[in-house]
C-alpha cells in the first residue's frame, strides 16, 4: 500500500503517553489505520494544540506520506503508489491539514499537487466526497477560496471503447 514499515519508524507510545483514542504503536498499523490515526490526531490537536502525542502522530504519518510521494511521481501520476484505490482518497487532505498544523510547507505543496491530480485524474470518479473535504483543507492551507469552486474533471479512459 502507501505506507512502508521500516526499522526507522519507532513506536511512540512510551515516549509520548498517547491518549486512549490515539493509537499506541504506529509501526503495527496498516496504511488505512495510519490514515485514520492522523485524522484522529488532527482532531485532538484542534481541541488541544499542544497535545504531544497527537503532534507526534501527525509528524510521523505526515512525514511518511510526504516521503512516499516522490518515488512514484511521474508527470501524469502525482500519487503515493503505483495503483490508486478508494482507501487513499483522503491522502491529499491529510497532507494539507497535517502540513498546516505542523508548519510543513512541503507537505502543503505536495498535498496541493496531489489534490490537483485527483481533480483531473482517475480519482475524480472514486473520491467525490473526499475531494470536497480536501478542497476545504486547501482553502485553510492557502487562504485561496478558489479551491471551493474547483470541480472534478473525470479522466478519459486510457483506451477508447470498442463498439
Amino acid at each position: 500500500m502507501f505506507i512502508e514499515r521500516t526499522s526507522q519508524t519507532a513506536p511512540i507510545a512510551r515516549k509520548t503517553g498517547i491518549a486512549a483514542r490515539l493509537p499506541t504503536d504506529l509501526d503495527r498499523l496498516d496504511a488505512p489505520a495510519k490514515l485514520r490515526a492522523i485524522f484522529a490526531a488532527l482532531a485532538k490537536l484542534k481541541a488541544r494544540p499542544t497535545h504531544k502525542a497527537a503532534r507526534a502522530i501527525v509528524r510521523q504519518v505526515g512525514g511518511e506520506l510526504a516521503a512516499l510521494l516522490e518515488p512514484e511521481r511521474r508527470p501524469d501520476w502525482a500519487w503515493f503508489a503505483i495503483v490508486f484505490d478508494s482507501e487513499a482518497c483522503r491522502l491529499a487532505e491529510a497532507l494539507l491539514r497535517g502540513g498546516l498544523v505542523m508548519g510543513e510547507k512541503d507537505w502543503i505543496i505536495r498535498g496541493l499537487q496531489t489534490l490537483e491530480w485527483m481533480l483531473a485524474g482517475p480519482a475524480a470518479r472514486i473520491c467525490s466526497g473526499a475531494l470536497a473535504d480536501a478542497c476545504a483543507a486547501a482553502v485553510a492551507a492557502t487562504g485561496d477560496a478558489a479551491w471551493l469552486n474547483r470541480k472534478a474533471t473525470p479522466a478519459r479512459p486510457a483506451f477508447p471503447r470498442e463498439n
